[in-house]
């Protein structure tokens, strides 16, 4: 059954007033555009005393990490463009639009495939994107916008992060930049305390620490395992999946999770 802008409109309406919902107005308005439904229903939460709050990863979830893949690859060129010329000639056909998971992978995609310089520049890379000064990430589309809008709204933003609690200067520092909101403490972002704890695990750990924010609305992430791992914890909560960039051979995702390219409304 098709329906008109005007006649979404008038069930996001109903939901805002809390009046005449029930699962078929929430199905549709959720099935037209997401996001805006949220805000909406974040913002009855809190109308009725609760305190909502939104889960985000940041490493494409939130944002768009290949500028900083892009600039340590420039940067190895730049170095190394004497003692590994015909490499470096390939590392230059890199562009930042083309970036995939794994510095690796982007590596066998110019035609490196020698352990040798490979081991090289996975070092390089993983001495530097893991560092504070090489934090350039750029919002994901939409994601200025919603982020507003839910802080307009009343509803907290979290954020949880495999990024290591030593990368806690420039993720802060870049979460400013972009206008995100950081609490005074930042208690709001949640760092992995030991870099050699895999990301799953520590997501999984930090799960029902969560529950000190509110009542979790809703969780975004770009690991189909991790997505799950939210979904599993918080049943109640409206998961998504980011379709940008995640490990390989990662596990189906669990059925009643949303799958988003962006934070572009839909409407």
């Amino acid at each position: 059954e098709s329906h008109s802008y005007e006649e979404y409109s008038h069930l996001q309406e109903k939901i805002i007033k809390n009046s005449s919902i029930n699962d078929q107005t929430v199905k549709t308005v959720f099935s037209f555009d997401p996001l805006q439904y949220l805000v909406q229903i974040g913002k009855n939460e809190i109308a009725n005393g609760l305190k909502p709050f939104i889960l985000f990863d940041l490493d494409s979830t939130l944002f768009d990490n290949s500028p900083r893949v892009h600039k340590i690859i420039q940067d190895f060129i730049t170095e190394h463009k004497e003692t590994y010329p015909q490499e470096v000639e390939k590392m230059s056909q890199i562009k930042r639009q083309d970036i995939v998971w794994g510095i690796k992978e982007n590596l066998k995609k110019v035609g490196i495939l020698h352990d040798e310089i490979s081991d090289k520049v996975i070092r390089y890379w993983f001495d530097r994107f893991f560092s504070n000064d090489y934090i350039i990430d750029v919002p994901l589309k939409g994601a200025n916008q919603f982020i507003k809008d839910i802080d307009d709204a009343g509803i907290k933003t979290v954020y949880l992060t495999g990024r290591f609690e030593s990368m806690r200067q420039g993720t802060e520092r870049n979460i400013i930049e972009h206008g995100f909101p950081l609490d005074q403490s930042g208690e709001n972002l949640v760092l992995k305390p030991d870099p050699r704890m895999p990301d799953h695990t520590f997501k999984h750990q930090a799960m029902e620490s969560m529950r000190k924010f509110g009542n979790m609305l809703a969780g975004f992430e770009n690991e189909p395992l991790n997505s799950n791992i939210f979904q599993e914890h918080y049943p109640e909560s409206y998961i998504f999946f980011l379709e940008t960039n995640h490990s390989v051979n990662p596990p189906n995702l669990n059925d009643s999770i949303h799958t988003l390219r962006d934070f572009s409304y839909r409407a």
